[in-house]
């Protein structure tokens, strides 16, 4: 059955092919006009070996760089000055810059935090709170606490 059939099933899938190739083409952008999709005007539709042919002879865009206008040199004044030539020559590094370890330093940050935190409590233990007029003045407070003593 499927022997008998076979030519037509080739031709089919030949035009399936050629139906492809030219929707592949309309999306790219290729082609100019849609052309009708009926199975009886294949001789107006391009076969595949041709688009090929197109796509193999087709040339690309080869890109160059700009040439851009290169800046001119800036030229800079002469100095006012004579600059000096005699070499640099650095003090050396002062021997109290290894006198202490990175310990020593440790506890002698320590001992000044120390100073510093015994330092602000004198100073906020020595104030006292302001006296204000008002606890001058005769209140029930004493007793309304010795009441609530009392009563537990």
């Amino acid at each position: 059955n499927i022997t008998q059939h076979t030519p037509q099933i080739f031709d089919l899938l030949e035009e399936l092919g050629n139906q492809l190739a030219r929707d592949q083409q309309q999306a790219r952008g290729r082609s100019s006009s849609p052309t009708s999709s009926s199975s009886s005007s294949s001789s107006s539709r391009p076969s595949s070996s041709s688009i090929t042919k197109q796509q193999q002879t087709k040339k690309y865009t080869e890109f160059e760089p700009f040439n851009l206008t290169k800046p001119k040199p800036k030229s800079y004044p002469m100095p006012l000055y004579a600059i000096p030539t005699a070499s640099f020559k650095s003090n050396p590094v002062p021997a109290s810059t290894y006198q202490y370890s990175l310990q020593q330093l440790e506890k002698d940050r320590e001992r000044r935090r120390q100073q510093i935190d015994q330092f602000i409590s004198e100073k906020n233990h020595s104030c006292s709170a302001p006296l204000l007029r008002t606890a001058a003045r005769p209140n029930r407070a004493s007793k309304v606490l010795q009441e609530w003593k009392e009563e537990e």
